[in-house]
């Protein structure tokens, strides 16, 4: 699992040392809610990705419920749930600006690590 800091490294810099990642055949990348981080990377010039799986839309073909969330997916398949979700959740509804104050708190980094 990677978190890069896209603030604090620079998202021309980020974006050219992910984009082998990212179209890479050779590896998998399981992401969660993957509709907005596409949006993003697209906006960004990032294209020709490969090999990246959506657990979101993965669960939606299984259940046929397009809002799975990520803590029920987890309980689906028997696993625990990603336990500073919710509470990060609210935190982000209160404070719009959360992942732009520096140094992010560790609890945030583990949070988007998840």
């Amino acid at each position: 699992i990677y978190v890069i800091d896209c603030t604090m490294i620079g998202i021309e810099l980020v974006c050219n040392s992910i984009l082998p990642l990212l179209q890479s055949n050779h590896i998998i990348k399981l992401i969660h809610d993957l509709h907005m981080d596409m949006v993003a990377l697209s906006s960004a010039g990032l294209e020709g990705f490969n090999c990246i799986l959506d657990t979101q839309l993965a669960a939606e073909d299984l259940t046929g419920n397009p809002f799975v969330g990520m803590n029920a997916l987890l309980k689906m398949f028997g696993a625990p749930e990603h336990p500073p979700k919710n509470k990060m959740q609210q935190i982000m509804k209160s404070n719009t600006n959360v992942w732009s104050k520096r140094p992010l708190l560790k609890s945030y980094i583990e949070y988007a690590g998840m």
